[in-house]
């Protein structure tokens, strides 16, 4: 597939200077761009390596000084980047049809251009909406809902009563719907609790490779309309998450805790059961969160606490050898001078 400049400078909404004739063919980055390659420079730093690329046409901010090439101007390049990059990206999924060796449930309804992959089983009650594409040996449980236009990556499994928005998309190896870690101990040990709700994902989400999202035990995991959760992340039962979410990989979020929207967890944040976390809240990579936190910021640290403070903190940790010294020299001389006095 190609596309002139000036067909993506329509597309990008973006400011054409130079041949718009210019075919592009793909993006690249700016120290692998060649001919019909379409890269950004997001700062004048890089307008020199994007002078120097290879690359047919460059996009640049509005107000830079521009280069020797075709370019777009567009107020946010990297934006504008993954924009192009994405309308470039080949279809993974693509195919037609359903394939011959997927078993599929004779009451299951499947929408207009839909299309299922070999080996893929997909169980009674289920609902498939239009031009959802679901690859190769992904298995769907009783009735769950595929939403119009989600694609289902190679692998992936979807547990019974899993209902899925518009336009999710779920990596290779996630796990939806799966039973949470529930037990109650008696005499004997520990007695399963058994986990009967469901998993509840709305629209516009993205859930990374082997991603796991527990079903609730009694009513509903949610996870927000246009959340994106990166890949080995754990969703225990009950969680909520709020909209456009960010979650980084290795992250944990225990039982029944209630995050706001927008919230973001760097990469191997650990929150604990029943925890509360307020909108437009950040927490930085391996912070512990044990107890609610509701005052928009940025958090760090175990447990997790205002960030400044955090760094603080840390700053005393790295000069606490050094403090420790001079707190003995100190103490020799305060005892050199009582001596002194007792003489």
């Amino acid at each position: 597939m190609t596309r002139t400049l000036s067909e993506l400078a329509e597309y990008l909404n973006a400011r054409l200077e130079g041949d718009g004739n210019t075919v592009i063919k793909g993006v690249a980055g700016l120290e692998n761009g060649g001919p019909g390659h379409l890269v950004f420079a997001e700062n004048n730093k890089n307008l020199s390596l994007a002078e120097k690329s290879g690359a047919s046409a460059v996009i640049l901010p509005l107000e830079s000084p521009g280069v020797r090439k075709p370019l777009l101007r567009v107020e946010k390049p990297r934006l504008a980047f993954a924009r192009a990059a994405e309308l470039f990206a080949p279809d993974r999924l693509e195919g037609k049809g359903i394939h011959s060796t997927a078993v599929i449930a004779a009451d299951v309804e499947i929408g207009s251009g839909a299309v299922i992959h070999p080996h893929v089983v997909v169980e009674a009650g289920v609902k498939i909406g239009e031009n959802v594409k679901i690859g190769a040996g992904v298995f769907i449980g009783r009735n769950c809902v595929l939403g119009p236009e989600t694609r289902i990556y190679p692998g992936a499994k979807v547990l019974a009563n899993t209902e899925i928005g518009r336009s999710c998309l779920i990596q290779s190896g996630a796990v939806l719907g799966s039973e949470g870690f529930g037990f109650v101990q008696d005499e004997n040990g520990h007695l399963r609790m058994p986990q009967l709700g469901k998993v509840l994902i709305e629209d516009e989400v993205e859930i990374g490779a082997n991603t796991v999202i527990d079903r609730g035990a009694l009513g509903p995991t949610v996870v927000g309309a246009g959340s994106k959760i990166d890949s080995q992340v754990i969703i225990s039962h009950n969680v909520c998450l709020g909209k456009e979410c960010l979650v980084v990989s290795q992250s944990g979020i225990a039982g029944s805790s209630i995050l706001g929207n927008r919230v973001r967890l760097g990469g191997q944040v650990g929150i604990t059961d029943h925890v509360r976390v307020g909108d437009d809240i950040m927490i930085g990579a391996k912070s512990g969160v044990s107890k609610d936190i509701l005052e928009t910021g940025t958090y760090f640290g175990i447990p997790a606490m205002p960030a400044r403070k955090a760094f603080r903190i840390q700053a005393g940790l790295r000069n606490f050898d050094k403090l420790r010294e001079q707190l003995k020299e100190l103490e020799e001389k305060l005892k050199v001078l009582e001596e002194g006095k007792k003489d």
